[in-house]
């Protein structure tokens, strides 16, 4: 398992959370013309993320680092302190559980017969080498 920017950083929100969070920006009096950041502010290495995915799914094979996609960057983690204080945000689904969550998702629709519809992702390789880039 090749994995693409082991070292970055990332912080991940499940669905359900990012939605409370919009929901109470909508609904809050106090939220209008202001920006906030919904997520969560658990920052985690992209390796980190692919073992944890990978011990869901049972998968015993091995790891390999590998190159990021052009012009990705090295951090991504919101700074969700005015949401909790003002809108009294806070995530509830931890990594693991939304990790969880999603992979029973996704188990079920392929058992399901349910068509794919989309091709998936280009890896980095394909995308280093390209002069219209």
């Amino acid at each position: 398992m090749k994995v693409y920017g082991a070292e970055q950083t990332r912080a991940f929100c499940f669905c359900t959370d990012g939605a409370e969070g919009t929901v109470k920006v909508l609904e809050s009096d106090v939220s209008d013309q202001q920006v906030y950041h919904i997520g969560n502010s658990d920052e985690i290495t992209i390796d980190t993320l692919t073992r944890t995915i990978g011990a869901v799914m049972g998968y015993s094979g091995s790891y390999e680092n590998a190159p990021t996609y052009p012009g990705s960057v090295s951090r991504r983690c919101p700074d969700i302190t005015k949401a909790g204080a003002e809108l009294g945000y806070a995530p509830k689904v931890s990594l693991e559980e939304g990790i969880r969550k999603t992979v029973a998702w996704y188990r079920a629709f392929f058992d399901s017969g349910s068509p794919i519809t989309t091709g998936g992702f280009k890896p980095p390789e394909a995308l280093m080498y390209r002069k219209d880039i």
